[in-house]
């Protein structure tokens, strides 16, 4: 039983750092890479516009 408690805690405390850890690599990507995906996102939404208007 004892054994099972501590276990448990552990992976407890991994999920708890994990989620930190995840949120701060998330957070530093989304300021280095947010304009470079806005561009990308930017120039897909010119693309499909302009290939529209040249199929009409």
């Amino acid at each position: 039983m004892r054994y099972l408690e501590l276990e448990n805690v552990f992976e407890t405390t991994e999920w708890i750092l994990g989620r930190f850890l995840f949120e701060d690599y998330l957070v530093s990507i989304k300021k280095k890479q947010w304009l470079r995906i806005n561009r990308i996102i930017k120039s897909l939404i010119l693309l499909v516009v302009m290939g529209r208007r040249l199929i009409k």
